[in-house]
């Protein structure tokens, strides 16, 4: 997709009023110094006169006296303040603090935000991110985390040692990573904790030596011992501190790139004065052509920085996953500025080592950074396994473009009774769900149906599921199509299920259901109730039906299940998913009753006989359906109805039409159909919406990352903030 680099002219205004400071202000301040501050008296000076020019924390929200820049905007500000070592630090724009401002107004409780977010943006105290750990602790692998945070009266005891921790001397508080759960090398586990400096169990320890200095406040060894903090020292929640710090690590990479391009700019406006006058073999440098390859070169890896910062600042502002691209201009850039800094001292010939100019130590400050915030092998480690994924899925997708005939005429030819040979395959549906696909011998006709491409929620694409309930269905008087064969990841690179095919219509859209009377809607709507009250009248108690799930505690499963699925696949930060979570935790109730959940019903879910609407020929999708609360369904039913849910649908939706009967008269329908009180409805509605958001955001992703198959997905992540509002609502009704 094409990126727009221009920036807004109130941006462009700011960027170069940013540069007017640098060079009057700060410039002279650096020189003189080394670019080192010598002291905190320093910094704040530098920071009054910042706000006195009115450039001050243009990362911040107007709120906190900032100026609320996104991410695109935010490239072309730091980029001018990183001219000079100490822009940044005058801008209040430095490392951590840049980061930790970013993370906190993103995931502070209100009270947070008050005691530590608005004197961090205001520059009144520096904090720093107590994350990195001695060997083998936590670096490179985050999973290595070592240090621990254990359960105490009032609050927690954090045990630990950290190093590498950025501005800890002189710093007002820290935030920490500690472990609340697992081991060292156990995915997850861990929580994030806002620590005052002046805990008696927060030690602050020795400068670690390096090439850089001028990151104010230094590199830190940092012990916690007996480090008691109340439970309001949580940031965030309890064991979600990876995922919180993705909020985080993302934009710090890129604003680092930023950074240090102005400092790469820098150089190379250095070694362009220079070699434009200085004189050699009888002509300026600048004419001579292998100066002027490295001035070009340096160009280009200035150019090629910048856009590859502008795509992934942009991906981030539309609230898309941008791991690969921050990898990919982090990477770039950290090793592009190395190099512009290296021609532009090589340019500049003795004088570049001395101590004349500040090449020198622009040189030793941007080393680090190919280490700093992940080494660049890290990076390109995590860049491969992301394309070689890719790949992977590609090869693995199953549709007439790919799908191996060979081998699926092997497996017919082996397992289904009567085939003639000779098989194709039409698809059929491109992804919102499993993906589904017309086979036929020229005489027969199956469904096959398999998980959607680049699944994140495994679980609810269970094969095996759909082809158990099918045939444990048959008979039972619950319409379902025949169950024929199912197949592991061995023939076709995923497990697939194949079932007869049901000729009948399927009503999906608005346009679906034009063809259909009024009298006829309502009809197929009662219908459809009446048949899910029949499924949730089959006998569970002996088969194989009662095997399909564990009754017990399903409706507190459910909720934890489908907040942890929220968690697997979000692209961006919702607070009312959060929210939401939190009052479902609540209000959660004892169950009514159990029987077959279907998990997923709604009308594009049934197949209609074709002369008689009404007639349900075979509900499908069956791949969600487990034991449980019965009115888990009817309340998922409903949400399907919300005209919120529109844009999951391609935005025209047979479900959500105006002309279907009200969610009232539905509800009534099934309590007569199935003899069930229909009790703790707010509470039902709230976990379908959290369902329905959660199944939204899951397409949304897939789609982002090039998932999805066929036309009407662009839209429907906009579905999924909506859907969480409605159940906050829905549960307080």
């Amino acid at each position: 997709m094409a990126v727009d680099l221009a920036q807004d002219a109130d941006v462009r205004d700011l960027a170069e009023r940013t540069a007017r400071f640098i060079r009057e202000v700060v410039i002279p301040v650096e020189e003189t110094h080394g670019g080192v501050l010598p002291s905190e008296e320093a910094r704040v000076q530098l920071q009054d006169a910042a706000r006195a020019a009115g450039v001050f924390a243009p990362h911040a929200s107007p709120e906190l006296g900032g100026h609320g820049l996104d991410m695109r905007a935010r490239a072309a500000v730091f980029e001018e303040a990183g001219y000079s070592l100490l822009g940044p630090i005058a801008l209040n724009i430095a490392a951590p603090d840049e980061g930790n401002v970013h993370m906190l107004a993103r995931i502070a409780s209100e009270e947070q935000k008050e005691r530590y977010l608005a004197p961090l943006a205001a520059g009144d105290v520096r904090s720093c991110f107590a994350m990195t750990e001695p060997a083998p602790g936590a670096g490179s692998d985050p999973d290595a985390l070592s240090t621990t945070a254990t359960r105490v009266d009032g609050g927690w005891r954090i045990d630990g040692r950290k190093w590498f921790t950025t501005g800890a001397d002189g710093a007002a508080f820290a935030i920490v990573m500690a472990r609340t759960t697992g081991e060292p090398g156990d995915r997850g586990g861990a929580t994030m904790f806002l620590v005052d400096a002046d805990n008696p169990g927060m030690k602050v320890g020795r400068h670690i030596p390096t090439l850089d200095e001028s990151l104010f406040g230094g590199h830190l060894e940092v012990e916690f011992s007996d480090c008691r903090v109340p439970d309001d020292a949580v940031l965030g929640e309890v064991d979600q501190g990876y995922r919180y710090a993705q909020v985080r690590l993302g934009p710090a990479r890129l604003t680092h790139c930023m950074r240090w391009l102005g400092i790469a700019r820098r150089a190379q406006d250095i070694a362009v004065a220079w070699a434009s006058e200085r004189e050699v073999f009888g002509s300026r440098l600048a004419d001579l052509g292998m100066a002027q390859a490295m001035i070009a070169d340096n160009e280009i890896d200035i150019a090629a920085s910048r856009g590859l910062i502008l795509q992934a600042c942009w991906e981030l502002d539309r609230g898309n996953p941008a791991g690969s691209q921050v990898s990919i201009a982090k990477t770039f850039t950290a090793e592009a500025v190395w190099r512009v800094v290296d021609r532009s001292l090589q340019l500049n010939g003795g004088r570049g080592v001395s101590g004349d100019v500040l090449l020198g130590r622009f040189l030793r400050e941007v080393r680090p950074f190919r280490i700093y915030d992940g080494p660049s092998e890290t990076h390109r480690w995590s860049i491969a396994k992301r394309t070689v994924g890719r790949y992977r899925r590609e090869q693995a997708r199953c549709g007439p473009d790919g799908l191996d005939l060979a081998a699926l005429d092997t497996f017919l030819t082996a397992n289904v009774d009567g085939y003639r040979g000779g098989v194709t395959a039409e698809l059929v549906s491109g992804g919102r769900s499993n993906l589904t696909y017309r086979v036929t011998d020229g005489t027969h006709v199956w469904i096959l149906r398999r998980p959607p491409l680049g699944t994140l929620t495994p679980s609810a694409h269970d094969m095996g599921r759909e082809f158990r309930v099918t045939a444990a269905l048959a008979g039972t008087g619950v319409p379902v199509a025949p169950a024929v064969a199912l197949a592991d990841d061995s023939v076709l690179g995923v497990p697939f299920a194949l079932t007869g095919f049901v000729d009948g219509i399927v009503v999906r859209s608005e346009d679906d259901l034009a063809a259909l009377d009024d009298p006829t809607v309502h009809a197929v709507a009662f219908s459809l109730v009446e048949t899910l009250a029949a499924l949730h009248a089959v006998d569970v108690t002996t088969g194989p039906l009662a095997e399909l799930g564990r009754p017990a505690g399903y409706l507190r499963r459910q909720v934890e299940r489908w907040y942890g699925q929220w968690q697997r696949v979000a692209t961006r930060e919702i607070p009312d998913v959060d929210t939401l979570y939190r009052l479902l935790d609540d209000t959660c109730p004892a169950e009514s009753d159990h029987a077959v959940v279907h998990g997923d019903f709604r009308i594009d879910n049934a197949i209609l006989d074709a002369g008689h609407p009404a007639t349900i020929r075979a509900l499908v999708d069956w791949e969600m359906a487990t034991l449980g609360d019965p009115l888990a369904d009817l309340a998922l039913h409903s949400v399907y109805g919300d005209p919120t849910f529109a844009p999951v649908l391609a935005g025209s939706a047979a479900s959500t039409s105006s002309r279907m009967p009200s969610t009232a008269e539905l509800v009534e329908r099934y309590a007569v159909a199935s003899g069930r009180t229909v009790r703790h409805w707010e509470f039902h509605r709230g976990l379908a919406y959290l369902k329905a958001a959660v199944i939204a955001e899951g397409i949304h992703a897939r789609h982002l990352r090039g998932d999805t198959r066929g036309e009407g997905f662009a839209t429907v992540g906009e579905a999924t903030a909506p859907l969480a509002e409605a159940g906050v609502v829905a549960v307080h009704a």
